[in-house]
């Protein structure tokens, strides 16, 4: 039987190409949105629209969550799509989303007794560079950087244990049709390359993994309709992406 997918911000870049991929692969969509005349026509016009449902609220508001879970059957997996912050601390309200989604979640999984898969969206800013267990790669930057990130992250440890989540960790994004096939990888980067010999041995560290990372970032990207294909293809719970950061990119060397 088909999962029934709730898609939070569903007129949003990323929302948009996760409604499509759902109801592309024949899946019952719920699009929730603050906004439904937002919803892009590529959407709204879908042939099947039998499969969509539009679910007017504010993820802002547990009750509004709450009811989406409630009035259109039985919820599989749920895609948190909204925006995020920038990365010098304008907060967008992700972080409290993620908190009301962590609780919606909950009462819905004791209720029903199942899990639910759960897809939370941050940036590459808070893999972790492979050759420095443990650290973030904004923190080879100077200053705060895209607080809401790791904010969420500490939440859904220490709060969300009983929840099948996974944090979808991008890069640059682009629009357009993918440039090669998907690589991903848990908590380090996928395609990460080791610094080279005038990173490693000639600057000073810190500005070295600066350089390293700064690099991998400008080299590296993802479309948009691959973050929403990607979610889509992954609602398994118990996979070993479960209660980790993941990134995905494309190879265009494939």
């Amino acid at each position: 039987m088909s999962p029934r997918v709730l898609v939070i911000g569903a007129s949003g870049s990323v929302g948009s190409a996760t409604v499509l991929s759902s109801l592309s692969h024949g899946f019952p969509t719920i699009a929730f949105l603050r906004t439904p005349s937002k919803l892009p026509p590529s959407i709204s016009n879908f042939p099947s629209t039998s499969l969509l449902t539009i679910h007017k609220g504010d993820a802002l508001s547990l009750p509004a969550l709450i009811s989406a879970f409630k009035e259109h059957g039985k919820v599989d997996a749920v895609v948190v799509a909204a925006p995020m912050g920038d990365m010098r601390g304008c907060r967008s309200g992700y972080e409290e989303i993620a908190k009301n989604v962590v609780e919606a979640v909950k009462k819905e999984q004791e209720e029903r007794g199942e899990r639910i898969k759960v897809w939370f969206m941050a940036g590459s800013a808070v893999m972790e560079h492979p050759e420095v267990q443990g650290r973030y790669l904004s923190s080879f930057f100077p200053g705060t950087f895209y607080p809401e990130y790791p904010a969420t992250i500490s939440h859904l440890e220490k709060e969300a244990k009983e929840i099948d989540w996974s944090m979808l960790c991008p890069a640059s994004i682009k629009v357009g049709e993918p440039t090669g096939p998907l690589v991903s990888s848990t908590t380090t980067p996928p395609l990460f390359l080791p610094r080279g010999f005038l990173t490693r041995y000639l600057l000073p560290s810190s500005l070295g993994l600066l350089i390293n990372t700064m690099s991998y970032w400008l080299t590296t990207s993802v479309t948009f309709k691959s973050l929403g294909e990607f979610m889509i293809d992954n609602l398994q719970v118990g996979t070993d992406m479960s209660g980790k950061r993941v990134q995905v990119i494309e190879n265009p060397k494939g």
